[in-house]
């Protein structure tokens, strides 16, 4: 994982003047990349970047899509369907199951271009300020758990189907309250928190996190309608009522 080198406009001075002295301190890599052009910045500094950096966010991106892309396939009323028609009684009874299971096994290759190609670090945040950050996921974290309790963890992991029909929980309840109370899709909104609340950002964590961004915008439509033909009335209230993502920020459907 490589730092992203940042360089005063008086070091760039220094070279333009031909001045040793304060250029000094300047590497072979920040003179390259200052005769590259490759180096921008604001007021008081000069940021140098390279295209590795954009193909990093690029291919995590590309990543995404593809896993996005293949986990609303399987998402689709249509592909729930045809397993039913296919496998019948134990299609439909373990479709969740198969869902979660290959979500969590196509999200491996993601998972690994992430341990093995970290990317270049844009930022980091000092300490104490990384601490609150750190805070701030770990709060996430347990919202997250919250939120899958209470809308049945074994139900969003496909487990109850291990259950006897007679304790497997009939149709599901429309839940407007805890975290429901304040968005309507609590799950999305502390996902994204804890993915740009990171500490350290790097360029391919940055495509992790745009990635997830984009799929979440994309495909909120559908699951507004999945909901809709699910609960009805109901639902529809509880949509004027309640934020989709942003408390207090209402989104048009």
């Amino acid at each position: 994982m490589n730092d992203v080198k940042v360089y005063t406009k008086n070091d760039k001075k220094a070279l333009a003047d031909g001045n040793s002295n304060r250029a000094v301190f300047v590497s072979d890599e920040a003179i390259l990349a200052m005769i590259q052009g490759r180096c921008f910045g604001g007021r008081g500094c000069i940021f140098e970047y390279n295209q590795s950096m954009l193909w990093d966010v690029l291919i995590m991106l590309f990543l995404m899509a593809a896993y996005g892309g293949v986990h609303s396939l399987l998402a689709a009323r249509r592909s729930k369907a045809w397993a039913a028609r296919r496998l019948g009684v134990a299609g439909q009874r373990f479709y969740r199951l198969f869902f979660v299971l290959f979500a969590a096994l196509s999200f491996l290759p993601i998972g690994l271009w992430l341990l093995l190609h970290p990317g270049t670090v844009l930022y980091r945040v000092p300490a104490p300020f990384s601490w609150g950050l750190l805070a701030l996921q770990g709060a996430c974290a347990a919202g997250l758990l919250i939120t899958f309790l209470q809308t049945g963890a074994l139900a969003f992991l496909g487990l109850d189907a291990f259950l006897p029909n007679r304790d497997r929980p009939g149709r599901p309840a429309l839940v407007q309250t805890g975290l429901y109370r304040w968005v309507r899709h609590p799950v999305y909104t502390l996902s994204l928190i804890m993915l740009f609340a990171m500490p350290i950002m790097t360029t391919t964590w940055l495509g992790l996190s745009l990635g997830a961004l984009f799929y979440i915008l994309v495909a909120l439509p559908w699951e507004e309608s999945k909901l809709l033909d699910e609960f009805g009335d109901a639902y529809r209230d509880y949509r004027q009522r309640t934020p989709a993502l942003i408390p207090g920020v209402k989104m048009r459907s």
